[in-house]
């Protein structure tokens, strides 16, 4: 059995390979910030430094004990970790109030969706901090009037995070996340997904008038993207035929291009 070798036209990580995410040649330049204020607009209140290093200090060890019995997270340091992103999120909704901000990572929003069921305790932060309640829904995070305007692209929300925060953490690409022991789920595309061999190949199709290639790895991985593709939900070291590392690879590829996603 040889080495699995994910491939696609969509650049996916090869073993021994780290995946590119470097969009810093396509995101705009920020000015630095002036002393005391994190981020500034026209017409957008500031969120001060005093505020910004008050609200990064509150911890909640209900949450973490909650991802850890859940098993969302494997050590309260990751917990930690994305609580911390899930505050992060909030400010840059806040500061830019203008511009809708997708949630572009279900680890992060399943952490947010965790926090707010403390309802009470996500109540007095949400209002301390921001000045009202927040609902979990990226849409109303930011402005009321977010649905009339474009959300921004991953490429905006990583300058605009950097500017702010500094480089971007692997919390916020999903698939640097997966381990033997990660719970994914197969997502909806809205149209079937099929498997085409082409020689030594094996590549994910989606269907269409024109067909688009998701994936494409060695034929003799075959039996695992089946099931991939035929479970609703499972554990990375239950796909079969593969060593571990290799089910930790075609994972990895197959919730970067979006045929999969971590669950919870």
């Amino acid at each position: 059995m040889g080495t699995l070798l994910p491939d696609a036209g969509s650049d996916l990580p090869r073993r021994g390979t780290s995946a590119s995410h470097d969009f810093g040649a396509f995101a705009r330049r920020v000015s630095p910030p002036a002393p005391g204020v994190i981020f500034a607009l026209p017409a957008v209140m500031t969120f001060s430094l005093d505020r910004l290093t008050a609200l990064l200090r509150v911890e909640a060890p209900y949450l973490t004990n909650k991802l850890l019995r859940l098993k969302i997270v494997r050590t309260p340091d990751e917990a930690t970790d994305l609580f911390q992103e899930v505050k992060k999120y909030l400010v840059l909704c806040d500061v830019h109030r203008s511009r809708p901000i997708p949630m572009f990572s279900r680890r992060v929003d399943e952490v947010w969706h965790q926090l707010v069921l403390f309802t009470a305790q996500y109540d007095e932060l949400t209002r301390t901090f921001f000045g009202k309640f927040v609902h979990h829904d990226p849409a109303e995070a930011g402005s009321n009037d977010a649905l009339q305007i474009p959300q921004m692209s991953f490429v905006e929300f990583r300058a605009a995070y950097e500017a702010l925060f500094g480089e971007l953490p692997d919390a916020w690409f999903d698939d640097r996340s997966i381990h033997t022991g990660s719970r994914v789920a197969r997502a909806s595309w809205g149209r079937p997904l099929a498997l085409r061999r082409e020689r030594s190949k094996i590549e994910i199709v989606l269907e269409s008038e024109t067909p688009v290639v998701l994936c494409r790895v060695d034929a003799w991985a075959a039996p695992a993207l089946e099931r991939a593709l035929s479970w609703d939900a499972f554990y990375v070291r239950e796909l079969p035929g593969l060593e571990s590392e290799d089910q930790v690879v075609l994972s990895k590829a197959l919730v970067k291009v979006g045929v999969l996603y971590v669950a919870p």
